[in-house]
C-alpha cells in the first residue's frame, strides 16, 4: 500500500472519529440538559387535574364555580354547602375552579378534559359561570388563549387536534410554538424550558436591581391585607402594589378605547354553555363583585348596551337571568382593587346562595337561619 493510500485511510478514520466524538458529545450535552432543565417530576396540574383525580375516586360535584381569581376569592364552598343543607335539606359538594390569569378558552379545555374521561361528570351539576359585574366575558377563539406565560393552564387539557384553531388565534407566536412543541414532540421540549429558565434568571436579576431601589423595609413581610392566596392571588406587599397599579392601568385603558362586545353567540362562554348543556349540566351565570375601579368601565353607556344584549343572549340560550347577591361593597372591600376581602367571602357566598335558592327553589326560600356561616361572616 502506498504512502498516499495510507494517509487517505488515516484521514478518513480521523474524520469519522471526529464526527463520532461530536455526536457523542452532543448526546452527553442533551442528557445533561434534560437532567438540569426538566424537573424531576412532571409539572403538577393544580387546576382541573385534581378534580379529575377526585372523579377517578368516585367523587361527584353538585356545584362547580367557573371563573377567574375573583370567583376564587369571593366564593367560600363550605358556606355555599351550608346554605344548601339548611335551605334544601340536602348534602351538596361544591368546587371553586376560579383561577388567576386564566381565560375562558382554558376553562373550556379543562371542562372538555373532564368530560372526555367522565362523560356524565356534569350531568345534573350546576355549573356557575362568572359574570363580571353582571355581564359575560367577550373573548372569542380568534383572540389570545393565554395570559402571560401560563401554558400550564392550557397544555394539560389540549389535544393535537386543537392546534389548527390555536394557530389561527392571536395567541403570541412564541406561545403557539411552545404549545405545539409540548403537544407534538414532548420529548424535545427542553429548549423552550431552557429558554424560559434563562429568561427567568435574567428577569430575576433585573427585578433584584429594581427591588434594591424601591424596596421598603416591610416589603418582604405579609401585608395582612385580608386577601386569600388561593387561585394565584398575590398577598405580599409588592404583589398587592403591582395588582393595584395594573387595575388602575387596565381600567383607564378600557375607558379610553371601548368597542362593542358584539355577538354573544360567537364567544367562548357561549361554547362553554353549549358544552355544559350537551353534557347534561345546568349552566347558570352569577354576578361576582368587582371593585369600583374595575367596575367603572363596565358601567358606561356602551357597556350597558352590551349588558342588555347579554341578557337577551341568556334568554336565547334558554338560561335564567344572572343570579345576583344583594351585597353592596365599597373600595375598601378590595385590598388590591381586584379581589374581595377574605373575611367577606363567607358573607357574600351566603347572600349569593340565598339568592340562588330564591330563584330556583322559591318554596324553600324562607332561608337558613343566621347561624349559617355566622362563625366566619363579619358584620358589615
Amino acid at each position: 500500500m502506498s504512502n498516499s493510500s495510507t494517509s487517505s485511510s488515516k484521514g478518513l478514520f480521523l474524520r469519522l472519529a471526529l464526527v463520532a466524538g461530536f455526536l457523542a458529545g452532543l448526546l452527553v450535552l442533551l442528557v445533561a440538559l434534560m437532567s438540569w432543565v426538566r424537573p424531576p417530576e412532571k409539572t403538577q396540574d393544580i387546576w382541573y387535574g385534581p378534580l379529575i383525580d377526585a372523579y377517578r375516586q368516585g367523587y361527584k360535584a353538585n356545584f362547580l364555580f367557573v371563573g377567574t381569581s375573583r370567583t376564587r376569592a369571593a366564593i367560600h364552598p363550605d358556606t355555599w354547602d351550608g346554605v344548601m343543607a339548611q335551605a334544601l335539606h340536602v348534602r351538596t359538594s361544591t368546587v371553586n375552579l376560579g383561577m388567576g390569569w386564566c381565560t375562558p378558552m382554558e376553562h373550556w379545555h379543562g371542562l372538555r378534559k373532564l368530560l372526555a374521561e367522565f362523560p356524565d361528570a356534569l350531568r345534573g351539576t350546576a355549573v356557575l359561570l362568572e359574570a363580571g359585574d353582571g355581564i359575560g366575558y367577550p373573548e372569542r377563539w380568534d383572540g389570545n388563549w393565554i395570559v402571560e406565560d401560563r401554558r400550564d393552564l392550557l397544555v394539560p387539557y389540549m389535544d393535537r387536534s386543537d392546534l389548527p384553531r390555536l394557530w389561527k388565534s392571536k395567541t403570541p407566536l412564541e406561545a403557539r410554538l411552545s404549545i405545539a412543541v409540548d403537544l407534538l414532540v414532548p420529548a424535545f421540549d427542553q429548549f423552550p424550558r431552557l429558554r424560559h429558565l434563562v429568561r427567568s434568571d435574567i428577569d430575576s436579576a433585573g427585578q433584584g436591581l429594581v427591588d434594591g431601589i424601591w424596596q421598603k423595609a416591610d416589603d418582604s413581610v405579609a401585608t395582612n391585607s385580608d386577601l386569600s392566596s388561593a387561585g394565584g392571588v398575590r398577598t405580599d406587599l409588592k404583589g398587592v402594589e403591582l395588582a393595584m397599579h395594573l387595575a388602575d392601568t387596565l381600567a383607564a385603558a378600557d375607558l379610553h378605547d371601548q368597542k362593542p362586545y358584539g355577538d354573544w353567540d360567537s364567544t367562548v362562554q357561549a361554547d362553554i354553555v353549549r358544552l355544559v348543556k350537551d353534557a347534561g349540566g345546568i349552566p347558570i351565570f352569577v354576578k361576582i363583585p368587582f371593585s369600583p375601579v374595575q367596575a367603572a368601565p363596565l358601567r358606561t353607556s356602551l357597556r350597558e348596551a352590551d349588558r342588555k344584549t347579554f341578557q337577551v343572549a341568556l334568554s336565547r340560550w334558554r338560561l335564567p337571568p344572572v343570579v345576583e347577591a344583594d351585597f353592596p361593597t365599597t373600595s375598601d372591600d378590595f385590598p388590591d382593587k381586584w379581589h374581595l376581602r377574605k373575611t367577606l367571602a363567607p358573607a357574600f357566598t351566603k347572600t349569593l346562595a340565598l339568592a340562588f335558592v330564591k330563584a330556583f327553589a322559591p318554596s324553600t326560600a324562607t332561608g337558613p337561619t343566621d347561624s349559617v356561616g355566622a362563625s366566619s361572616s363579619p358584620k358589615r
